[in-house]
């Protein structure tokens, strides 16, 4: 897992080079956009992977439909 880690960074890391030497030769280019872009493309997978867990956890107490109280049958 640590190594799919480091190969996607890596490769997110080529990326943001590449659009960095593409974006120095036009006017008007915003680096800063850039970064942020590379941090959301970076870290999405650790969001993913938190809704994943959290979806696949069994239902906490809180959530559980309280059970109904007895109804005492008439005679």
């Amino acid at each position: 897992m640590t190594f799919l880690t480091i190969l996607y960074l890596g490769v997110a890391s080529f990326a943001l080079l590449m659009t960095f030497s593409e974006g120095f030769a036009k006017p008007g280019y915003n680096a800063r956009k850039a970064v942020l872009s590379f941090v959301a493309c970076a870290f999405w997978p650790l969001t993913v992977a938190a809704i994943i867990v959290m979806a696949m956890a069994p239902t906490s107490l809180a959530m559980r439909p309280k059970a109904r109280a007895a109804v005492p049958s008439s005679i």
